[in-house]
């Protein structure tokens, strides 16, 4: 196994979502707060600067797609920070950047120095171990929601296999065996008949991805890209890492792409796993339906508005759901197109380096893996999916809809069938107040003949009497009660037949 390797260095590129779809300012602040704790080993000055430049920068009047927050660029790291390997100091800087208007974005670059020595042959090789023993400590608490990707470099040692070292590195820093189909040292060979290479050119030196897009969503890989350089031996002074240093605004804007594109899909897994919970609600429904009670031949008004309320939550979260689909299927397109732009900026800027100042050449074409897979799996799975799940909507709202009215119109002609219940009543009970108001003289005359002729107790007359008037006015208010609720019923026929 190859131990050594020259000048060890790596750069994490991390991004966070400064405002989302619908954010309020409390969510905004968070997002800024989580950015924030990237720093949280940093000078208290320089937090304080970084702290003024997130707080008064005009993010939506920036026509930069990277803009630095600080003058100079480069944070320090601090003294505590640092650490040493093999008898070489570690050291190395963070470089944060406001990315358009909507996220924060992050390079931390650490290494194993050896910038001070002035000829090649005095650079002090590390051991591959140094990667994770030495240099990923410092990246322990660097995250962002958006994702984080990772270039880990250095110069090959003088007559050592590239693959080999690659797959040694890998192993060192992740502390896992890479997968077979990142053992570049037995792929391809040159042979376009087993696939597209894991591995290329840039600025001379050798480039692997040691990564691929993710294919399983129960858990994303802690990085969304992996990329290992070797370099030829060393110069002097260090010329292609100084040349390298200078494309590092398009790397960011590349990983962030990236980075987006992979967040964006994970997105509508998610989606899509709460689609399907709700489009079980449609089988549910009809279900429910059938086990509600019914009394005479009647729905039971109190079950079915339950229901419908219910349901109706379920449809506002389906049509969310699936507007939020399409949105990231947009998010997905645009950002996928961006990427293809800053990847072949990417590439002519690296070669017109190369070029100026003979470093080698350049290829990037390894990246292609990555945009067939976004063209061909992630979008075309998202598309699918939209068309399985929009039918989902109709049927809900075809659902939902018909007992909507259902319990409109029963709730309805329960409110007439009260109207005209009460109106009956109520004519009635006038009706027969009147009659009892009216009649009770008429009534003692009528009858004051019979108790003339007759002997009867006192208290017998005024009790007749009442008798007799309440059993008019009750004849009379059912009578008057019995035509209004007639008379409420046909009209209320012919205002359903117009």
């Amino acid at each position: 196994m190859t131990e050594n390797i020259i000048y060890p260095s790596i750069d994490l590129f991390v991004y966070q979502l400064a405002t989302g779809l619908g954010d309020d300012q409390k969510k905004i602040q968070a997002n800024q707060a989580a950015f924030k704790n990237n720093f949280s080993l940093c000078n208290a000055e320089d937090i304080e600067k970084l702290e003024d430049a997130i707080n008064q920068t005009d993010r939506k009047s920036s026509n930069r797609v990277v803009t630095p927050f600080l003058t100079p660029k480069h944070i320090p790291l601090r003294e505590k920070e640092k650490s040493e390997a093999n008898g070489e100091p570690v050291d190395g800087y963070y470089y944060p950047v406001s990315l358009l208007e909507e996220s924060y974005g992050l390079l931390f670059a650490v290494s194993v120095e050896a910038v001070s020595v002035e000829a090649a042959d005095k650079i002090k090789p590390q051991p591959v171990s140094c990667f994770q023993n030495n240099l990923k400590p410092l990246l322990a608490n660097k995250n962002g929601n958006l994702g984080k990707t990772c270039i880990l470099y250095g110069y090959l040692p003088p007559g050592e296999d590239a693959a080999q070292v690659a797959t040694n590195i890998y192993k060192e820093f992740m502390g896992i065996e890479p997968p077979p189909s990142w053992q570049w040292q037995q792929q391809y060979q040159g042979n376009p008949a087993q696939g597209k290479p894991n591995q290329g050119k840039f600025l001379g030196g050798e480039i692997f991805a040691a990564w691929e897009p993710p294919r399983n969503w129960e858990s994303l890989p802690e990085y969304r890209g992996l990329y290992i350089i070797l370099y030829p031996n060393p110069e002097p002074n260090l010329q292609v890492l100084h040349a390298a240093a200078k494309l590092y605004d398009i790397w960011l804007q590349l990983f962030w792409f990236q980075n987006k594109i992979i967040w964006a899909y994970d997105n509508t897994r998610q989606l899509k796993r709460k689609l399907e919970g709700d489009f079980l609600a449609i089988r549910e429904t009809f279900t429910k339906i059938q086990e509600i009670d019914t009394k005479d031949g009647n729905l039971d008004l109190g079950s079915l508005q339950e229901l419908v309320k219910e349901k109706s939550k379920t449809i506002a979260s389906y049509a969310a759901n699936l507007s939020l689909m399409e949105i990231q299927r947009q998010t997905l397109e645009i950002n996928l197109h961006n990427w293809k732009i800053c990847r072949s900026q990417l590439q002519a800027e690296a070669k017109k380096l190369g070029e100026e100042q003979k470093l080698g050449e350049t290829d990037l074409s390894f990246f292609d893996t990555f945009t067939e897979v976004v063209e061909n799996e992630y979008l075309q799975q998202v598309q699918k999916d939209a068309e399985i799940f929009k039918p989902g909507l109709q049927a809900l709202e075809n659902l939902i809809n018909p007992l909507s009215s259902i319990v409109e119109l029963t709730q309805a002609e329960r409110d007439r069938h009260l109207e005209k219940l009460i109106a009956a009543v109520g004519i009635g009970v006038g009706s027969a107040g009147t009659v009892a108001s009216g009649s009770a003289s008429s009534i003692e005359k009528l009858t004051e003949p019979i108790f003339t002729q007759t002997q009867y107790p006192v208290i017998v007359k005024p009790l007749y009497n009442a008798v007799f008037v309440v059993l008019l006015s009750y004849i009379v208010g059912r009578i008057a009660g019995y035509l209004v609720w007639r008379t409420w019923g046909m009209s209320s026929k012919k205002r359903t037949s117009t």
